[in-house]
């Protein structure tokens, strides 16, 4: 690049790797461009966005784009070809957490497994169009969805009605309501079952090390000083190990926690 030195090369590359970062939803795209137009990406990068839009961008190089961003599974699986191995983790995650509801439903019994799997085929081809208005959309939108399959599988099966109130009914309303008792469960269960999905998922991006400082200090609740005594490292390598391992499910949890 004439008329710039390795280290303004080196410098506008980092700048482009932090903004990637703090402005996911930028759709922002540097190639090989004169010095002029990496000092114009400089003045934009710090009003906070690029503001470059190509409009003819081919689908390799959106990929290119997702693979580069630190997006969450929820926006991979909301992108334009998602990859096979991401629709395998929803399905890691949300199938045993589906079943294990519908097994609690009165008189489903071993339809509890087929009617999970088609909760999550309809999760799967509704879930591009989602888009979150609060907080704990995404869990509230799954419990309606799962919801509305029992109604649905309830009226395919036709049975007489029962004298009475229906258990069954009786267990569906109380899961749709917003408000009630079971809804309050759902949440904390959903929330609580994703997080351990979650760490299993993160786990391969660290070292053994810093993954038993994390359990230590962030799971087992442990002073950050009693942690650094046995892991031999400064209380402040504690606190950052934290910090990354966090930072890391926040990016991949995205929508699905808040």
């Amino acid at each position: 690049m004439r008329g710039s030195s390795i280290s303004d090369r080196s410098a506008a590359g980092n700048s482009c790797v932090r903004h990637a970062r703090l402005f996911p939803n930028c759709k922002g795209f540097h190639g090989s461009r004169s010095a002029s137009y990496i000092r114009a990406d400089r003045r934009n990068i710090e009003r906070g966005c690029l503001g470059w839009r190509l409009r003819s961008l081919s689908v390799l190089t959106e990929r290119a784009a997702l693979k580069t961003t630190s997006i969450s599974l929820l926006q991979r699986l909301q992108a334009s070809r998602p990859d096979e191995t991401d629709w395998h983790r929803l399905q890691d995650i949300y199938l045993p957490l589906i079943r294990q509801w519908l097994g609690r439903v009165p008189g489903l019994g071993e339809e509890a497994s087929d009617l999970a799997q088609e909760v999550l085929i309809v999760v799967v081809r509704e879930i591009p169009r989602f888009e979150r208005q609060r907080e704990g959309s995404f869990r509230a939108w799954l419990r309606q969805v799962t919801v509305n399959r029992l109604r649905t599988h309830r009226k395919q099966r036709a049975r007489r009605p029962a004298v009475g109130l229906d258990p069954a009914d009786g267990f569906i309303e109380r899961l749709a309501d917003p408000n009630g008792d079971l809804a309050r469960e759902w949440d904390l269960e959903h929330d609580r079952h994703v997080f351990q999905q979650l760490l299993t998922i993160v786990r391969p991006d660290f070292g053994s090390a810093a993954w038993k400082i994390f359990q230590q200090f962030a799971l087992e609740g442990l002073p950050a000083a009693e942690v650094a005594a046995k892991t031999g490292v400064s209380v402040n390598a504690v606190i950052q190990a934290k910090a990354r391992i966090l930072k890391r499910l926040r990016e991949e949890a995205g929508e699905l926690l808040n």
